[in-house]
């Protein structure tokens, strides 16, 4: 048992020791739970597994290239990890697997996901609709963060707390540009 009220009436030397075999404890208890998905809500519905290498996405009507920058960018930030698949833009598509637009609503959320699940898990015609919400004018990396979290729905991963993940709501700007490994587990554990 650690008693952390000890520490106060310790030596500099001991002090730093505990807080070292706190943090090393710590680390390698999240290195022990982030090799599964526990961490993870599945949102309980993914693409058919055949139908990830690509999952191919379009830009319908974007009004704002901030936002398809961003996705671009989100994009090779999902394909430079080792989750399953890869997403690749397909602009003459009639049926991609993610129509991605955008639009002014007064709702608050940056953006949105919207699906149909079939009987088997999977989405209902392996088809995501992707919306940005244009009301908050956000700039080319803040819309790279939220697009990374909208794919990792589009993958099948649901919001987490707490930690900095691609899927941690409320949304961080300060976690970085790049899933976690533990939103690549959530990936690998679906599919």
């Amino acid at each position: 048992m650690i008693h952390i009220g000890s520490i106060a009436r310790s030596t500099p030397a001991r002090m730093l020791a505990t807080a070292v075999g706190i943090g090393l404890f710590t680390y390698v208890m999240l290195l022990a739970t982030a090799t599964t998905a526990v961490a993870y809500t599945l949102l309980g519905c993914a693409y058919d597994s055949g139908s990830i290498s690509p999952i191919t996405y379009r830009f319908f009507s974007i009004s704002d290239s901030d936002i398809e920058t961003g996705f671009v960018e989100a994009e090779v930030d999902w394909d430079l990890t080792s989750a399953p698949g890869y997403f690749d833009e397909c602009s003459i598509c009639l049926d991609p697997e993610i129509n991605v637009t955008d639009d002014y609503y007064e709702d608050n959320n940056y953006a949105q996901v919207a699906y149909s699940c079939d009987g088997d898990d999977t989405f209902s015609g392996n088809e995501v609709n992707m919306q940005f919400n244009t009301k908050y004018d956000l700039d080319e990396d803040e819309n790279q963060v939220i697009a990374m979290h909208e794919m990792g729905h589009a993958y099948g991963l649901d919001h987490v707390t707490g930690s900095c993940h691609a899927m941690t709501v409320p949304i961080r700007w300060t976690c970085g540009d790049r899933p976690s490994f533990d939103d690549v587990n959530g990936v690998d554990y679906i599919y």
